[in-house]
């Protein structure tokens, strides 16, 4: 099962990546990954996340690889 979550994080990179290493060590059968966006976008499986006018939207996302 996934589960997705956006957090806005104030406290720079390095404390950031502090946090991820902590929460992905509290248990052995949950790990954490991330993704940081660009250009105020993000991908995640097969979706691309954007923000316009503090609303975040969503569409499928396929690489430029992709065959169909």
């Amino acid at each position: 099962m996934w589960m997705v979550f956006f957090v806005k994080w104030r406290n720079g990179r390095e404390k950031l990546d502090e946090f991820l290493s902590h929460i992905s060590n509290l248990s052995k059968h949950i790990k954490f990954t991330m993704g940081i966006e660009k250009y105020i976008q993000l991908t995640f499986l097969d979706f691309l996340f954007s923000k316009k006018n503090g609303k975040l939207g969503f569409q499928v996302y396929r690489k430029k690889t992709h065959t169909d």
